[in-house]
């Protein structure tokens, strides 16, 4: 009975002195509207617009083709596609077509009317949020207003939970 006292001290101190959560990452333009990003589609001859419709949330996703975390981001996206059906993606890179082209493939983005992808080639992206690490998800809701920005792998269901906000 008297070791249990100072035992239960030593396991609340153990556990005080882990290190708090960090809040959520700031990109300092929440509060903006969408922005409006011409890209090169797949087939390197024709551009599109972010063009998201009236009452559907939004989400730009920069990502590289070569990262396994943007992998690991889109094979989730593809897996909860119907959970996701509400929110417009538009998976962004610099990569080549080519390249864009093969990821697209690999993940048969095509069957997904809510997943566009192509190429910044005006870099507006990452100009615009100084993105220095992908994945980079800006999530905006559904008066295309940013909500907030992951500089990380993230569930989905955060990405979801932010959106609907």
């Amino acid at each position: 009975m008297r070791y249990l006292l100072p035992l239960l001290l030593v396991v609340l101190l153990v556990a005080s002195c882990q290190e708090p959560p960090a809040p959520p990452f700031s990109s300092g333009k929440e509060g903006e509207r969408i922005l409006n990003i011409t890209y090169q589609l797949k087939d390197s001859a024709s551009y599109a617009t972010v063009d998201t419709m009236p009452g559907k949330a939004a989400v730009l996703f920069f990502l590289t083709t070569e990262c396994p975390y943007c992998r690991a981001e889109v094979r989730a996206l593809t897996e909860h596609a119907d959970s996701l059906k509400h929110i417009q993606f538009y998976l962004l890179t610099i990569g080549k077509p080519a390249d864009v082209k093969a990821y697209s493939d690999e993940f048969k983005l095509d069957k997904y009317p809510n997943i566009s992808i192509g190429i910044d080639t005006g870099r507006v992206m990452m100009k615009y949020f100084g993105i220095r690490g992908v994945p980079y998800i800006a999530v905006y809701n559904k008066q295309h207003v940013l909500k907030q920005v992951f500089n990380s792998i993230t569930p989905f269901r955060e990405i979801r939970k932010v959106a609907e906000e």
